[in-house]
């Protein structure tokens, strides 16, 4: 994987967003959505940046997948979205007090709440290194 260099010095990046976010404010029908989009491209541009890293977030995942409960058998895909999938309602009724944050499946908040997630996983593994 090649290292994309600083996101602040990563000019094209930035300005893909900023024409994206742009465009999308021209729709005629822009919404919170729309800023959401660009949002999420920019949070996983970040999740992916050489300082968090793909390795941090390889490191982080490698936590994940080393805390999912397995019987016998081989660490299967449903076993290890079901963990994702408490261990992320953990941190989310911890955030809200048990509230949710009510993200529909495939939508622009639920890209930008996955997006946030793999930067915190991210961030869990490189304090791990």
């Amino acid at each position: 994987m090649s290292n994309p260099g600083p996101i602040s010095s990563n000019r094209e990046l930035l300005s893909d967003l900023k024409e994206d976010t742009a465009e999308r404010m021209r729709a005629h029908e822009p919404g919170a959505s729309h800023v959401a989009g660009a949002t999420g491209k920019l949070a996983s541009a970040i999740a992916q940046h050489h300082d968090i890293g793909a390795g941090n977030l390889a490191s982080g995942t490698r936590t994940v997948l080393g805390s999912v409960p397995v019987g016998r058998g081989p660490l299967d895909r449903d076993a290890v979205l079901e963990s994702l999938d408490m261990r992320a309602t953990k941190k989310i009724d911890e955030q809200t007090g048990g509230e949710g944050f009510g993200q529909e499946r495939g939508s622009e908040g639920a890209r930008l709440q996955s997006a946030a997630e793999q930067y915190a996983m991210g961030m869990e593994g490189e304090g791990r290194k």
